[in-house]
């Protein structure tokens, strides 16, 4: 839609949209550092009057003038539909992965009579889905504080933690996440919980 207006006009005047995403790396490219490659970078341009999120393959490499840069060479091939294919693939194979393994907890509990063994059975296939050491679940008392923790599974090697615990004795990130109805999840316990501050 700038063609033919762009031609010769300052790169930062005509791309102002794309500048915070190119604008150093063209720069760079003008003092001398090597020629830059990227692949599938989000470069949002104004197109068919509106600001849109396009993503871009591209090159931009020194042309050589008088023992300097006298300019930039830019190639660049549009990659929006090939991106946005490889998004739809991925979210249709997650949402593949999450209906298997509902099918599979559904199938381990169909004949599980007590509330129990349907947290034990799913305690154990979430923590073999996550491959986690431990999959505990826990009745919070009334204070918003204090949980027992009744059952869970352990990964060969783990101990139980089955038990009585304060929630504060967590961290903070604990207390504010499980209050606020959002759920917990750390791969560094000293650290996910926050107990290293």
């Amino acid at each position: 839609e700038k063609h033919p207006a762009m031609l010769g006009a300052p790169g930062r005047a005509m791309w102002q949209e794309v500048w915070p995403v190119v604008g150093a790396q063209i720069e760079d490219v003008m003092r001398g550092q090597p020629a830059i490659w990227k692949k599938d970078q989000l470069v949002p341009i104004f197109r068919h009057g509106r600001l849109e999120e396009v993503y871009w393959t591209y090159s931009y490499s020194p042309i050589d003038h008088a023992g300097g840069v006298g300019g930039v060479l830019v190639l660049c091939s549009e990659t929006t539909s090939l991106v946005l294919q490889a998004r739809e693939r991925q979210a249709l194979s997650e949402s593949e992965s999450r209906f298997r393994f509902l099918f599979q907890v559904t199938e381990a509990t169909k004949d599980a009579t007590d509330p129990g063994t349907v947290m034990l059975v799913c305690g154990r296939i979430v923590g073999q889905h996550l491959q986690a050491s431990v999959c505990a679940y826990a009745d919070m008392e009334p204070d918003q504080d204090a949980f027992t923790i009744r059952g869970d599974w352990t990964a060969p090697g783990a101990k139980s933690i089955v038990g009585h615990y304060s929630l504060a004795g967590f961290g903070t990130r604990a207390v504010e996440n499980l209050r606020a109805g959002r759920p917990l999840v750390t791969n560094d316990t000293l650290e996910g919980l926050g107990l290293t501050e």
